[in-house]
């Protein structure tokens, strides 16, 4: 297949001029710079999730790309099951029985909700003991990245996660949130978010593959710097979020699906929040600006051939006050029934 990872030579060109002034006015051998990165990873999901190769909702072909060997860097990954899963090294997972603070980051694959639950077994909403423990995460500068799919599939691990919460969609009319929040697009009619590429107007109801090697196209939301070399002469240069960048060049593709979900910056930014004690401020002020999200990643979604937020970060971490937070429109984008095939292609694949 086609490599559709198109290399993005303007960003490559501000990272290494960046890297020549760092060198430069640190007086520091380039050799030196180099150092060995090794990140700590924690990966939840529930259930109708696993970690295994052979089930649709696994992710276990996503989680082997990061046994790919990269220059300096190696990842620790731990992964936890809110219930059970013979592929997981923790069953029975709970945010605050543990110690979240040992790993850079936390990956959320979130699928439960009152609809989808395991009959006989206790309801797995986040109690405000977990709430507390992940909202002190971030606030301690860690990282976290969040999923779910359409309507409200992921609520009951996502839906009242500071953050989070608000800059992807989880509830609908049949299971409203707490603060009036927005409602999720639904899974089939005028009203969902289809993106899938190979369309056969020939098929009814959901038309085409999820699971081929034709992925979609994604619409990037550019940065653009200009530089000034002496009085006269203008460079001006455009790159992605750095998260969606990598050794080829932009990330400008995902799987497709025929129902996602959506991210988007939320109109509130003022919600606060007291989770067992805790109190924590959704969007805190830096300075006289208040910190604001933003969606770095639109897709098509072929049903109203009109756009919507697929990738959106809240850039926290820039600000020495909380840790970056990340949303996706949803898990297909990483679940071995949607990315099993590109396996096959030994393209390399980058963490966003």
């Amino acid at each position: 297949m086609e490599n559709r990872l198109n290399i993005t030579k303007s960003a490559y060109y501000l990272n290494e001029r960046v890297a020549r002034l760092t060198r430069r006015q640190l007086s520091i051998p380039k050799k030196a710079l180099i150092q060995t990165c090794r990140v700590k990873m924690l990966v939840v999901t529930d259930y109708g999730g696993s970690f295994g190769d052979n089930e649709g909702f696994g992710l276990g072909h996503f989680l082997r790309a990061f046994d790919e060997p990269l220059p300096f860097t190696s990842f620790e990954i731990t992964k936890a099951h809110r219930r059970s899963d013979e592929d997981a090294d923790i069953e029975n997972f709970r945010f605050h029985e543990h110690d979240l603070s040992r790993y850079d980051v936390i990956w959320l694959f979130a699928v439960e909700r009152p609809a989808f639950r395991p009959s006989g077994q206790p309801v797995l909403t986040l109690t405000d003991a977990e709430l507390r423990a992940v909202s002190e995460y971030m606030d301690q500068g860690g990282g976290i990245f969040a999923t779910g799919d359409h309507e409200d599939l992921g609520v009951d691990m996502c839906g009242r996660i500071p953050r989070i919460r608000s800059m992807r969609r989880w509830f609908t009319a049949a299971n409203p949130g707490p603060n009036e929040e927005p409602f999720a697009p639904a899974q089939t009619g005028i009203g969902r978010h289809d993106t899938i590429v190979d369309i056969n107007p020939a098929l009814a109801g959901v038309q085409g593959d999820q699971s081929d090697l034709t992925p979609q196209k994604i619409k990037l939301n550019y940065r653009y710097r200009t530089y000034h070399m002496g009085s006269v002469i203008r460079r001006q240069v455009k790159y992605p979020h750095l998260v969606l960048c990598s050794p080829d060049g932009a990330i400008n593709v995902l799987p497709d699906h025929m129902h996602e979900g959506n991210c988007e910056v939320p109109a509130d930014l003022t919600k606060a929040f007291n989770f067992a004690g805790y109190a924590i401020q959704e969007y805190p002020m830096v300075g006289r600006a208040r910190l604001t999200p933003e969606v770095i990643a639109e897709a098509v979604n072929h049903v109203t051939n009109s756009d919507f937020g697929v990738i959106a970060v809240l850039d926290g971490h820039q600000t020495n006050q909380i840790g970056r937070v990340l949303v996706d429109a949803t898990w297909h984008h990483f679940f071995n029934i949607n990315i099993a095939q590109f396996g096959q292609l030994k393209q390399a694949v980058t963490m966003v």
